[in-house]
């Protein structure tokens, strides 16, 4: 009995040593950087047609990060603390490169936390929701316990920004519109965040945890892989279903939908499947991440150029992932340094 209990938490301990080492995250999450270069790219559109094909087809992208970040959450306090400084810092510096860049006054206290409270530019939304909600889930995490009650408080709230946003139109939901906790919601944050902050990235985000801990579980079942690409290509094509008719009945916001969940639950198990060299997981992770942070510059930069759509998005695509992969390739290179370095020592 003792020596059975003994290879399952062996079996455990290298399962989640082998989570530690995935790459195929850092690849998906790559790609996940490049549809949101499409998506900004997109919204200053010519063709409307184009822009809402490329919104379908990239709406998966920034759930995806979510989800990542929620199965990297840590429940001990000193690294959860870490996790949270490491972001906010990284978002601190870029607001204050962006003021300079774009000339903005933000140094004044006021106007400084303005800044950090809606993002300087348009995609700095992103980092002010995604510190909430990780915080959100974080707090469930040590109050609640259970990863199953913890998804379903995040789906409940999910459910309310989904009926007073993209199904606020049809009358049987309106009434969602007028619920108090939405109106506070929009009272106390404001333009902080689209997509309704916490009551739309919340699940994504104990949805990552959810993967992580039953990832954790002892004599768990999980669909092959060629069942998991099927139902992610039928959820795919559900998904692209219910933003047609989004669209064409004017149910509300396009934002938020349903089939998104699947899509972006099906991906990321398939990521964790993928193996790539960890050099290549390293290089792709830092160059996403470049991407993220720089395209926003280089879009402004052609678009006063005259450039839209495609054009826009193929030179700011190539200008980005040019700087960022210069900025990877340095950062990869002293890391293996740093590595030799302390092999050495040793």
């Amino acid at each position: 009995m003792e020596k059975g209990k003994a290879r399952i938490k062996e079996q455990i301990k290298d399962r989640i040593k082998k989570q530690g080492m995935i790459t195929g995250i850092d690849a998906v999450r790559f790609v996940a950087a490049l549809c949101v270069v499409a998506i900004h790219s997109f919204m200053e559109y010519q063709n409307i047609t184009d822009a809402y094909t490329v919104r379908i087809l990239t709406r998966w992208a920034v759930p995806f990060f979510f989800v990542v970040t929620g199965y990297f959450l840590k429940e001990d306090v000193k690294r959860f603390a870490g996790f949270f400084a490491r972001i906010f810092l990284e978002y601190v510096f870029f607001t204050i490169i962006y003021a300079i860049l774009c000339h903005e006054d933000i140094f004044s206290p006021w106007r400084f936390f303005s800044a950090l409270r809606s993002g300087i530019i348009m995609p700095f939304w992103y980092f002010p929701t995604l510190l909430m909600c990780m915080t959100f889930v974080w707090v469930l995490i040590k109050t609640v316990k259970k990863w199953q009650i913890i998804v379903a408080i995040c789906a409940a709230l999910f459910l309310m920004a989904l009926m007073g946003h993209t199904y606020a139109n049809l009358q049987a939901f309106g009434f969602f519109q007028q619920s108090i906790i939405m109106k506070v919601h929009h009272r106390v944050i404001g333009e902080v965040t689209t997509r309704d902050g916490i009551f739309w990235g919340s699940l994504f985000i104990s949805i990552g945890y959810a993967l992580r801990k039953k990832g954790e579980e002892p004599g768990r079942r999980d669909w092959t892989l060629p069942k998991k690409i099927i139902w992610l290509s039928v959820s795919f094509i559900l998904s692209v279903a219910e933003i047609c008719l989004i669209v064409y009945f004017h149910t509300g916001g396009k934002d938020i939908t349903v089939f998104t969940i699947p899509v972006v639950i099906l991906l990321f198990s398939i990521a964790l499947e993928m193996r790539i060299p960890k050099s290549i997981g390293e290089y792709l992770r830092y160059t996403g991440n470049g991407v993220f942070l720089i395209h926003y510059f280089f879009l402004e930069l052609f678009m006063k150029r005259g450039y839209l759509s495609a054009p826009l998005f193929l030179l700011t695509l190539a200008a980005s992932v040019l700087m960022a992969g210069i900025y990877a390739a340095c950062k990869c290179y002293i890391k293996t340094k740093q590595a030799r370095s302390r092999q050495t020592l040793h």
